[in-house]
């Protein structure tokens, strides 16, 4: 039968490129230079991979169609791999795409997208959608990927660019390891408009993350198999969520803390505009961490207390509207809590109201804390806790002074 694939003139450019199809049952590669069928088989992903491997750079169009990958294909330098609306169906426990190169040689200027990808499995531990390791300058866009263990896996990468990604039904939506390189990377990836929907456990995992910037994550619907948080960020510094969504999870919604050296600190992260609600435990945890700031944004109708804030220092809380949390009970959870150790928070400007125990509290041995120019309505106890000797709530509507 002879094969009925057309090509589209955008195609025939400079760049060398290479057109995948399907007919039938099998799946064909064709090189757009020469208009001739360079492979065929009835194994897509052995065609896709020798369509990539035949370039040293260049482009490789997935042509409309259902594939089913029966293995993983591997991506190398300079390679853009791109579909038009094609689905990708893994069938076993493996990566559908992996961009793994090594500490000394790294993968570079790759840009995989517009493919809806259906993993091997959420329970599967290594049937991720795609994997990166030692990759630099690599991009991910309009993708859909589900029943993956992790939608997006990534370690040691640095200046990786995620955008516009739906990951829904996966154990995990994106995942950045700790790093394990020699040397200490410095991450400095983007997230942009990624939306993850129906996790088993967290939505997103952030691991020894620096130089960051994440715009628009939203994760709803996590710890479905395990109450699980939202949004977790273990190690970090120098960081920015702005405009970053976490509700209907399992847990807290955002989760901050240390993680193992030298990634045992979280510092100069800035949750600008954030937005924590409907989850089943806390809103946002700050635990362990210095020099945070959260700017503007919501925290609304979590089960727990609407902020925490727990063995941290310099802490900044400005403008964030907290709104009906203690879900629990009346009066069960506070409005903000700070607790353990922690020094130096400073609340300033903040609309504080609801059934909440206190509008903000402090227990423990708290320090050096203040309270100003908040708004704390609503409360069952009171608008503030007894403060500890050092600590200071001024010019606040609500609290009689």
């Amino acid at each position: 039968m002879p094969l009925t694939i057309r090509l589209d003139k955008r195609h025939f450019v400079d760049v060398p490129s290479i057109i995948v199809f399907r007919e039938g049952e099998i799946t064909y590669a064709l090189d757009t230079r020469s208009k001739a069928i360079v492979f065929g088989d009835v194994d897509s992903a052995l065609v896709i991979q020798k369509a990539v491997d035949y370039l040293r750079s260049g482009r490789v169009v997935v042509r409309e169609g259902e594939y089913t990958i029966k293995r993983t294909v591997n991506i190398h330098s300079h390679i853009v791999v791109e579909g038009v609306n094609a689905k990708l169906v893994a069938t076993g426990d493996y990566p559908v795409f992996s961009v793994v190169g090594s500490d000394a040689e790294r993968v570079t200027d790759v840009v995989i997208g517009g493919f809806e990808i259906v993993g091997g499995g959420k329970t599967n531990p290594k049937a991720h959608g795609i994997y990166l390791e030692f990759t630099n300058f690599c991009k991910l866009h309009d993708l859909r990927i589900m029943n993956c263990r992790e939608a997006v896996s990534v370690k040691d990468v640095y200046g990786n660019i995620y955008e516009d990604v739906v990951a829904l039904d996966n154990y995990m939506g994106f995942h950045s390891s700790l790093p394990t390189s020699s040397s200490r990377p410095m991450n400095n990836f983007v997230i942009r408009n990624y939306v993850i929907s129906m996790t088993d456990y967290y939505g997103a995992l952030m691991e020894g993350i620096s130089g960051c910037k994440v715009y628009g994550l939203v994760v709803e619907g996590g710890g479905l198999a395990t109450p699980s948080d939202g949004i977790v960020i273990k190690g970090g510094e120098l960081s920015d969520f702005i405009a970053c969504v976490s509700r209907f999870n399992g847990g807290n919604g955002w989760y901050l803390t240390p993680n193992n050296p030298p990634w045992n600190v979280v510092s100069g992260v800035r949750l600008v505009s954030p937005t924590s609600s409907e989850n089943s435990g806390n809103g946002v945890v700050l635990d362990g961490v210095t020099h945070v700031e959260v700017v503007g944004g919501e925290v609304r109708g979590n089960i727990q207390n609407g902020v925490v804030v727990k063995d941290s220092t310099h802490i900044s809380i400005e403008g964030l509207h907290v709104v009906d949390n203690s879900r629990v009970g009346s009066g069960q959870a506070s409005g903000i809590l700070i607790s353990g150790t922690s020094t130096r928070v400073h609340v300033v400007n903040c609309h504080v109201i609801g059934s909440h125990k206190y509008g903000v509290e402090e227990v423990g041995n708290v320090s050096e804390n203040l309270i100003a120019l908040c708004n704390l309505g609503g409360y069952v106890v009171g608008p503030v806790s007894r403060l500890s000797p050092t600590s200071v709530a001024v010019l606040c509507r609500g609290v009689d002074l």
